[in-house]
């Protein structure tokens, strides 16, 4: 079975996760980070993509990425290989650093793109701190500190920093979830899957295992719940959940695109 493509953007955004083989940390200190997001800078002047939001945990990394070029999956692996190639010879180790491709979903319009922001902002609650006093985001930059972070798309739709500020406070726009983005009846669910792999979804079961698993990750990358992918599959949910932590890869939906009006200054 061949690999998928990765599912098209109609904005050109994307919400981008990379994570640690096996979950290790990516991140031994801050030099780490450091050498990360001067090779993050790089490929931004290299491919020409703008990065509009981003933040460094000790074994993934969020970044919203703006690629108007199409090149998106260039730049993130080259931007991977060189990262890995840095960290493997600091560390004295070899073997892959990341778990698998990158992963991306892609943005669909306004609501999702503002979610994803305060989405990748807020990762540091995990570690109990509040997304202003965590130094490895994008979050001062909104607040007009230097950065790699090209925030005028955001803030031009929000207004300014104080719109920002309400994003991140107690107006937020509601949960997110970057694999959970897309409601689907199951009709529609089943003609996305006929679409995506040639196959209706019942008789993935019967598929050699290797096939039946990229099958599934490619579903569930298109947004579709466990539960609803669980159904209409006649597979497990728990054993589609535990596949599927291996990675997300899908071709194109059907996207609503950003309004021109969103890219306005901000004032």
């Amino acid at each position: 079975m061949p690999r998928y493509a990765r599912e098209y953007s109609a904005t050109g955004i994307y919400h981008v996760m990379f994570r640690g083989n096996g979950k290790q940390d990516i991140f031994e200190d801050d030099a780490d980070r450091l050498a990360f997001i001067s090779r993050l800078e790089t490929r931004v002047s290299d491919y020409l993509i703008s990065v509009l939001a981003w933040c460094l945990m000790d074994n993934h990394v969020h970044l919203l990425i703006h690629d108007e070029k199409g090149i998106l999956s260039v730049a993130m692996q080259s931007l991977a290989t060189s990262y890995a190639l840095y960290f493997n010879a600091k560390c004295g180790r070899r073997g892959h650093l990341f778990e698998n491709r990158f992963k991306s979903v892609p943005v669909r319009d306004e609501r999702q793109l503002l979610c994803a922001v305060r989405y990748i902002h807020n990762n540091p609650a995990e570690l109990g701190t509040a997304p202003a006093g965590y130094r490895w985001s994008s979050y001062r930059e909104y607040l007009g500190n230097p950065g790699p972070a090209d925030t005028s798309l955001v803030l031009g739709i929000l207004g300014g920093v104080d719109g920002f500020l309400a994003l991140m406070g107690t107006d937020a726009p509601g949960p997110y979830d970057p694999f959970d983005e897309a409601g689907r009846s199951d009709d529609f669910a089943i003609e996305q899957i006929r679409l995506l792999i040639g196959l209706r979804p019942n008789t993935l079961a019967a598929l050699p295992k290797p096939e039946r698993n990229r099958a599934l990750i490619a579903i569930r990358n298109l947004g579709m719940r466990y539960k609803q992918i669980s159904r209409l599959t006649g597979i497990g949910e728990s054993t589609i959940y535990r596949i599927c932590r291996e990675g997300q890869e899908a071709p194109p939906p059907e996207v609503s695109p950003i309004t021109a009006s969103s890219t306005a200054a901000t004032p």
